[in-house]
């Protein structure tokens, strides 16, 4: 056996650089190993930013603030599969003019909160409908995000009447049209709902216990006016005389870009007028094709728009075809809407009105396609729905019921 010899000293100086070899060898793999754990951590981040919108910042996630506007069309461009265009070649004849960008399907990642309390809790949950085209604001025409609340807030009527208006069955005129003050509920919602600055012990709703002109509506301080609501000429316009309506008629046909049209259209026709029986009908009151305001209701095609395909019908199927006997086309967020834990369906008021010629009536959505025809005094679940100001921003949130989108006013951009 060799032995190596070592002078006095040197032996423990080997020694001891094999020890501190070791010690930087297991550094280094300690350090490099948490570099990789970043890194991934990282990549990962930036990987599911476009579909989250969040970063990570000096170890930290951090949210990048941008147009909601901007966000939303970010999403779509990014293959987003609960958004979908409504005027694409796919649709064809059945797509809108105005090419709008809707949320679709059962359960879309379309929540934001709005009005919270000074401490940034307890929100109102809203949905989005979609990024509307051509909206008329008093000032221009502009891109707007249109959004609803997440649930009813109860149900209510259109409009109500004295007995020997209409036999009680109210009118059917959402605004003021020359001493008519307008709908019971278009005041409500924009005097009430808006305006009241009474709130409850628990900062949320109160409900009125009756559907009268004097019930009072639910009451939350909401100083969202300047920051939020863009006021819009919201259009009002009904079916012409070539699109049939009558509840008698059981042939009757419904069509989602028939609608839509009409909506958006110049049809003020008094709806009396056509009526044979003035004692059914004497209101006397002319409808107008606009209204200037800032709440009202989701329009009747916004349901049909937020079809999405099912395994049985694609969407483009169940628009061309009648709504009135749709059988499978049930795949929306609207008609079954999907809130804290539950799904709900139930008839549902919405902004379109209609001249049927037998009813003073309004298009009705969700719960039973075929009871599409509804009377503005029959109380229905209601859903306010307002217009974003363009410079409204996302600063958090995925859009989940969980965490929905955070908005911040952007002041004017």
């Amino acid at each position: 056996m060799k032995l190596i010899r070592f002078n006095k000293g040197q032996s423990l100086s080997r020694l001891d650089g094999n020890k501190n070899n070791n010690k930087t060898k297991r550094r280094t793999i300690v350090i490099c190993s948490i570099v990789l754990v970043f890194a991934i951590l990282y990549f990962s981040f930036a990987r599911f930013e476009s579909n989250y919108n969040f970063q990570l910042i000096n170890g930290h996630v951090e949210y990048p603030t941008m147009r909601l506007i901007d966000k939303i069309a970010t999403l779509a461009a990014n293959g987003a599969t609960d958004l979908a265009y409504d005027g694409t070649d796919a649709l064809g004849t059945v797509g809108t003019s105005d090419n709008n960008l809707r949320y679709i399907g059962n359960d879309p990642n379309n929540f934001v909160s709005l009005n919270c309390d000074v401490n940034g809790e307890n929100c109102d949950k809203w949905r989005i409908i979609g990024v509307f085209n051509n909206v008329t604001t008093p000032y221009d025409t502009q891109t707007l995000v249109k959004i609803t609340t997440a649930a009813s807030i109860g149900a209510y009527s259109w409009d109500s009447s004295a007995s020997t208006i209409n036999q009680g069955e109210g009118i059917n005129q959402w605004g003021v049209s020359g001493a008519y003050e307008g709908a019971d509920l278009m005041r409500e919602l924009n005097t009430d709902y808006l305006g009241n600055t009474t709130i409850g012990t628990d900062g949320k709703w109160f409900y009125g216990t009756n559907n009268s002109k004097t019930a009072a509506m639910p009451t939350r301080v909401i100083n969202i006016y300047d920051a939020f609501i863009q006021e819009v000429i919201w259009k009002t316009g009904s079916n012409p005389s070539t699109i049939e309506l009558r509840d008698m008629n059981s042939n009757r046909q419904l069509y989602a870009k028939d609608v839509y049209d009409f909506e958006r259209g110049s049809e003020t026709s008094n709806m009396c007028s056509i009526i044979l029986d003035e004692d059914f009908c004497n209101d006397t009151v002319t409808r107008t094709a606009t209204w200037q305001g800032y709440v009202a209701l989701p329009y009747y095609s916004d349901y049909t728009y937020s079809i999405a395909d099912n395994n049985q019908k694609t969407r483009a199927q169940c628009l061309a075809e009648n709504n009135l006997t749709w059988t499978s086309c049930n795949t929306s967020w609207l008609y079954s809407s999907y809130y804290n834990g539950r799904t709900t369906s139930a008839p549902i008021a919405t902004f379109t009105r209609i001249n049927n010629g037998y009813n003073n009536g309004i298009l009705i959505a969700g719960g039973m396609y075929n009871t599409a025809i509804g009377k503005t005094s029959t109380p229905y679940k209601i859903r306010p729905t307002i217009y974003l100001q363009n410079h409204v921003l996302v600063v958090g949130g995925n859009g989940t019921e969980e965490n929905p989108y955070r908005l911040q006013s952007g002041g004017a951009m």
